[in-house]
């Protein structure tokens, strides 16, 4: 075969195996398809952490006091260690805010304000574990440490949702983040006990402590009602 004849068949093969006249849907496709393999293969951009994030996320300090009633679930964890503590903080919080249904949550608001008292041990348990981390990114910003920056970041991000969630609670009941994790608990847990006594009964005269008992549950439930909403706004 000489050389002309070789080049011209070698031609045709190449049109054949890589056709010029595809059709555009088909070519779309192709690039869609492209586009989702590679973003397969693409690291997740996480996000961007400062030491703004750091500040709002508070500073470790031992809790000095809890509500009594909370102490009752707490007696064998011996001096009330908070390592013991959050774990049972958390399972009652997994217990209320995962295992029990919506309706339940609704006929027992006293558990969700015991639960949120709860959640705030267990956050406070988890700024306390990641205290080395969080000094040490304060330390170096904004310079850059290696790897273990990356670990600080991390941990960042880790508590970063879940004080959100914290500071949500919180504003429903006209608290902040600068309220001491003590008044907060406190604030939680009183007034989870006061919704478990539900409404008085009706009397024939009613004496002046339990009118302003009335008043007062009227009052908190019309702010569990606001916290209820401003909880669902997040899903």
């Amino acid at each position: 075969m000489n050389k002309s004849l070789f080049f011209v068949f070698s031609f045709l093969i190449l049109l054949l195996l890589f056709p010029t006249n595809i059709n555009p849907e088909e070519k779309k496709t192709k690039t869609e398809t492209s586009k989702k393999v590679k973003k397969l293969f693409q690291k997740e951009e996480k996000e961007k952490v400062n030491l703004e994030d750091l500040e709002k996320l508070g500073i470790y300090e031992p809790i000095k006091k809890y509500p009594e009633g909370m102490t009752k679930l707490f007696t064998h964890c011996k001096d009330y260690n908070l390592y013991c503590a959050s774990k049972v903080a958390g399972m009652f919080v997994y217990k209320t805010f995962a295992k029990r249904s919506a309706i339940y949550g609704q006929r027992h608001p006293e558990e969700m304000m015991k639960a949120m008292a709860m959640y705030e041990v267990l956050y406070h348990s988890k700024l306390k574990d990641k205290k080395e981390k969080f000094e040490r990114y304060r330390k170096n910003w904004p310079s850059e440490y290696g790897r273990k920056k990356k670990r600080d970041e991390e941990a960042i991000r880790s508590l970063k949702s879940m004080n959100e969630g914290r500071e949500k609670m919180r504003g429903a009941l006209g608290m902040t983040l600068d309220t001491s994790i003590e008044d907060a608990m406190n604030r939680f847990w009183i007034l989870g006990e006061f919704l478990e006594m539900g409404e008085p009964k009706k009397l024939g005269k009613l004496d002046k402590d339990v009118k302003k008992r009335r008043e007062l549950l009227k009052k908190y439930k019309s702010t569990v009602t606001r916290l209820k909403e401003k909880l669902n706004e997040e899903e």
